[in-house]
């Protein structure tokens, strides 16, 4: 009986891929506008460094699926330094720090505002009357 029916489904149109869209898109009638207004901008370019391995202590930097080491060329540009953080590269235009994490920096944390108090029901004390 369930295969007549999904049989029936898929004779009829109905299969249910058909008409789903990816629920992380803009819906097309407010794309359609935002798209219009350049609101929306253009899609983000994939990041030039995706990761820093470390294989038998020799640092590497993964891009588009590749290890490349220090002295190698990443889109033109030589490696000259790798550490934890970012790659540092040398091109035309000079020397330049492309960070693993662009726009984070770690920083030590900072001393809380406030004491913070436990939660949880307090004993208060009774008044007698």
């Amino acid at each position: 009986m369930k295969h007549v029916v999904m049989g029936l489904l898929l004779v009829s149109g109905a299969a249910p891929a058909d008409g789903l869209r990816d629920p992380t898109t803009w819906p097309s009638e407010l794309r359609a506008p935002l798209a219009a207004s350049g609101a929306l901008g253009d899609e983000p370019a994939a990041p030039l460094i995706q990761q820093i391995v470390v294989v038998a202590g020799q640092p590497f930097v993964v891009s588009g699926g590749r290890r490349y080491p220090v002295g190698a060329r990443l889109n033109g540009a030589l490696i000259e330094r790798i550490d934890d953080k970012a790659v540092w590269l040398r091109d035309a235009s000079g020397r330049r720090r492309e960070g693993l994490y662009p726009g984070i920096e770690k920083r030590p944390p900072s001393e809380p505002q406030q004491k913070i108090r436990p939660a949880g029901p307090q004993a208060k004390p009774q008044e007698k009357q």
